[in-house]
């Protein structure tokens, strides 16, 4: 995965959302990355975050792996319409794998250039 492309796209996606929060990454535990992200934006903040896994659960970089997951929290407003644009921006640069369901996530791979 590239990580120059991803940084990009959590960008524009950010800003043209204007999302709270954009991260390239959270950690493993996911209850962990909301308890940090409460603590850093808000109860109320809307974004989005990468997780990835290897094997056993290990991080590697971001560099050796062809599939990124990202989690959501969109709130209740204007929820579809974030959907569908952030669905917009990932497919520019990515194939993008979600059912817009807000309890799952959105996978990502590389498009094969």
């Amino acid at each position: 995965m590239n990580t120059k492309l991803l940084n990009k796209t959590l960008k524009e996606i950010k800003e043209r959302l204007k999302l709270d929060y954009a991260l390239n990454k959270g950690f493993v535990c996911p209850s962990c990355t909301i308890k940090m992200i409460e603590e850093t934006y808000g109860l109320n903040a809307i974004g989005i975050y990468v997780r990835w896994f290897g094997e056993d659960q290990d991080q590697l970089p971001i560099a050796q792996l062809d599939k990124l997951y990202i989690n959501h929290d969109f709130g209740k407003e204007e929820s579809k319409f974030t959907q569908i644009e952030i669905v917009r921006i990932l497919e520019k640069y990515y194939l993008v794998d979600w059912d817009y369901s807000d309890e799952k996530t959105i996978l990502i791979k590389e498009k094969v250039r």
